[in-house]
């Protein structure tokens, strides 16, 4: 079993304080430092409109100034990382967006807004049908903002959290009866409403054992595939709490035996995915963007496991 030595810890330190974006920077210090939340939204409501929503490339890939539902799960996922309270205005307009935007005829947030494609943006975000691209918005984004949501549930009138958990268990069975029709990002937004501390225990019976069926053929345990694009088993499962952990215990601890050995000599790890050419110059700075979130990420996730000799 491997652990990343002190001074490999040092040059990812090192990389995301030199090459990251602020945000990247103050979480760093909330899970390495003084655990202080205020220094992070100081940050992060920099990516925050005047709707209450986010954009502003807080999701690297998708670059566009204008509010989405994509850019604020990921705002919302990391309030609840750092425990910002229910009474924090950034959280309170975050969710009005959210109540606002909310497709109530559906149950579902659509995950990015017509003109996104007027800014940078990843292949995957072009195109005119958005909805049919994400397979309707259901798994992602919608499961993993009512996770979210469930976390705060105070702030949201139990009628929407009833009729989004309902809709969002229909969907997940029809889905995995489906497998093509349910990818990793599906899983993993799933995961995050799976694994909401107040989901009711109705819908945790209904819904981990769909979940870990699918994982079985989603999840990629051939250690040689992982330079690629793939559903890398500590993309799913990053503690020993996750519901997944006891399945993939073996696989885990081999990715994460992979990752402490392909770590670049600056102290980064990199995306394994890039643009196709489009917008070069854009995809630079997404790219060190990403590496730098990708490289917290791996530092965290070692601390879990218990992988830092630091």
């Amino acid at each position: 079993m491997r652990k990343l030595q002190r001074d490999q810890f040092d040059r990812a330190k090192e990389f995301i304080f030199r090459e990251g974006r602020p945000l990247d920077q103050r979480l760093f210090d909330f899970h390495f430092g003084a655990a202080e939340i205020d220094p992070v939204i100081g940050e992060l409501v920099k990516f925050q409109n005047e709707d209450g929503g986010f954009g502003n490339a807080l999701e690297p890939d998708l670059r566009t100034p204008m509010s989405s539902a994509l850019a604020t799960s990921v705002a919302l996922r990391t309030m609840a990382e750092v425990g910002v309270k229910p009474s924090s205005p950034i959280l309170e307009s975050t969710v009005s967006y959210l109540l606002k935007t909310l497709d109530r005829d559906n149950w579902r947030w659509i995950i990015a807004p017509e003109g996104r494609q007027d800014s940078p943006h990843a292949p995957w975000w072009g195109g005119d049908d958005i909805v049919s691209s994400f397979r309707g918005c259901f798994a992602n984004p919608s499961a993993e903002i009512t996770g979210l949501l469930l976390n705060y549930k105070q702030l949201v009138p139990a009628e929407v959290l009833d009729n989004l958990l309902e809709r969002l268990c229909s969907y997940l069975t029809e889905a995995v009866e489906t497998k093509d029709a349910f990818q990793m990002h599906d899983l993993m937004c799933y995961l995050a409403l799976a694994q909401s501390k107040n989901l009711d225990e109705k819908y945790c019976a209904e819904i981990c054992p769909l979940l870990m069926n699918a994982a079985d053929s989603i999840v990629e345990k051939d250690k040689t595939k992982w330079n690629d694009y793939s559903a890398r088993p500590l993309w799913l499962c990053d503690h020993h709490d996750s519901i997944l952990y006891p399945v993939l215990k073996e696989h885990v601890n081999e990715n994460l035996d992979f990752e402490i050995e392909t770590q670049k000599q600056d102290g980064s790890w990199s995306p394994f995915w890039d643009w196709g050419g489009s917008y070069s110059d854009d995809w630079k700075v997404a790219s060190k963007e990403w590496s730098s979130h990708l490289t917290l990420n791996n530092l965290i996730r070692f601390r879990n496991f218990d992988r830092l000799n630091a």
